[in-house]
């Protein structure tokens, strides 16, 4: 239980450093760029802006997590999230190019940081922060998709956004959770 606080403690460090270094920058007030991360897009262009960047994410991270963790458990989960990812940013950029929808081609600043803080970790460390992240991160996904599917002004990505809100929600969030059990006990 202690490991895991210390975890969770060195990990939300890590984050807040990056996030008090881009306010430095001048770009945005720490709260107002919390308030930015929890708010679901305003529009289905955003909402596929969004689901891009962080597919982008989620595929590189599934990828390092696959060389780094140390429970069989975490690489078998990050398998299934870099197939599934893989799966979605692919519907998703053609889905884009049908809506003549432009979709970054990059993962950004802040989500780079995010890949650059796990490349730092180290075993069981690296193990519970990753579950912590997916956690975190797929009920966030299931919030934004979940609100462009009820609310959506383009009837395809509402489908997408339905479809794959509920496929994340089935899928990920029992193998995530089932999961912060199996890294801890090792």
């Amino acid at each position: 239980m202690t490991r895991c606080l210390t975890t969770v403690t060195s990990l939300a460090l890590m984050f807040s450093a990056s996030t008090l270094l881009a306010e430095e920058k001048g770009t945005m007030s720490l709260v107002d760029q919390k308030v930015a991360a929890m708010t679901p897009p305003a529009d289905s262009k955003g909402f596929a802006m969004k689901s891009a960047m962080s597919g982008m994410c989620e595929v590189k991270l599934a990828q390092l997590a696959q060389q780094k963790a140390q429970s069989p458990k975490v690489k078998e989960l990050a398998a299934m999230l870099e197939k599934d990812h893989t799966q979605a940013n692919t519907e998703l950029m053609a889905l884009a190019k049908t809506k003549n929808i432009m979709l970054p081609t990059s993962i950004p600043s802040d989500k780079q940081a995010t890949l650059d803080a796990f490349g730092k970790l180290e075993g069981s460390a690296f193990d519970n922060a990753y579950l912590l992240h997916n956690i975190k991160g797929h009920l966030a996904s299931v919030m934004m998709f979940r609100t462009e599917a009820a609310q959506g002004h383009r009837p395809r990505m509402q489908s997408l956004g339905c479809q794959d809100g509920s496929r994340a929600s089935a899928a990920h969030g029992s193998h995530c959770n089932g999961r912060t059990e199996s890294a801890d006990s090792r």
